[in-house]
């Protein structure tokens, strides 16, 4: 009858928005992976150059290609796999509650990881600013440095003249 129909339909809606959950996860962990690899291109670049310290590059290595990587093999893969059973048990909404729920708790896992992430590369930014900070500094006291010397030495020429 008519119910029916509209029961239907809203078991379409559901079905439609879990697949859209489904891309968005998706999405995300290509993007996420796709940002892993760049970092180890990085570093691989930062290795072959020397450019930077150990240090910053083990930073940037554990405290952020590390994590996003872990990120999209557990919990990302978790929620992608709790999304497709949920879109198996759309037409028993009782599963299909008790599965979103733990999905939605995968997701805000995935949330917290993502912001200790974050975290980390702001860390390492303002580590970059105190670094342009101290090179600047040092150069400013070479600069000085020289001036001083010229100075000095112009000086000296003037005793002889």
């Amino acid at each position: 009858g008519e119910g029916e129909t509209d029961g239907t339909r809203q078991e379409q809606v559901r079905r439609l928005r879990v697949q859209q959950s489904g891309l968005q996860a998706s999405k995300t962990t290509e993007e996420l992976a796709g940002i892993a690899a760049s970092l180890d291109d990085m570093l691989e670049e930062m290795v072959n150059n020397r450019v930077d310290s150990i240090d910053r590059r083990e930073r940037i290595g554990t405290g952020v290609r590390d994590p996003l990587k872990q990120i999209v093999e557990e919990p990302l893969a978790k929620l992608r796999r709790q999304i497709t059973e949920i879109e198996k048990s759309v037409s028993e909404p009782e599963k299909a509650k008790e599965l979103t729920a733990n999905a939605v708790n995968t997701a805000e896992d995935v949330l917290l990881r993502l912001t200790a992430v974050l975290d980390k590369m702001l860390d390492l930014e303002s580590y970059n600013e105190i670094l342009d900070m101290v090179r600047e500094l040092i150069e400013d006291q070479q600069k000085l440095l020289e001036d001083t010397k010229s100075e000095r030495k112009k000086k000296v020429l003037e005793l002889f003249e």
